[in-house]
């Protein structure tokens, strides 16, 4: 089982998360957009809206910047997701492979649970084997009393 698996969910919502931000974004450009539009249309001899033509602009350019930012980002996040999961695998892999060594080492100290099929029925072969050993030895020092 891979050691980060309680949190794979909320690393994998991360780039739909930055997707919605950044189409925040660029919803507020779209809208920056048409509001430089319809200054640019209003009689200039009414009212000169230069300066906020002007500064709608950079605030557009603004925005284009905080939207590359963000589809960078967006990007990083998942090779770091996918680079995460890699080294999650290769840990959990390692991690398997100790385990069993020493497993096979120390058969004594495997679980029930870790055992399979065939380690639980030798296990209770050898517990009663050793069960009926140990009767055996029980039932020869009885006899042996009785005769005294």
């Amino acid at each position: 089982m891979a050691t980060i698996s309680l949190y794979a969910g909320k690393l994998n919502l991360m780039p739909e998360m930055i997707q919605g931000v950044r189409q925040s974004v660029s919803d507020f450009q779209t809208d920056l957009s048409a509001l430089r539009t319809q200054t640019l249309a209003i009689n200039r001899s009414v009212c000169d809206l230069t300066d906020i033509s002007n500064f709608i602009q950079a605030s557009t350019l603004l925005q284009d910047q905080r939207v590359e930012k963000l589809d960078t980002f967006r990007t990083k996040v998942e090779e770091f997701s996918e680079e995460v999961v890699r080294i999650d695998k290769l840990v959990a892999e390692l991690i398997n492979q100790r385990k069993n060594a020493f497993y096979e080492q120390f058969t004594h100290l495997k679980p029930r649970a870790e055992m399979t099929w065939f380690e639980t029925v030798r296990e209770e072969l050898v517990s009663t084997g050793e069960w009926h050993q140990v009767w055996g030895r029980l039932m020869s020092h009885m006899n042996g009393l009785e005769l005294m």
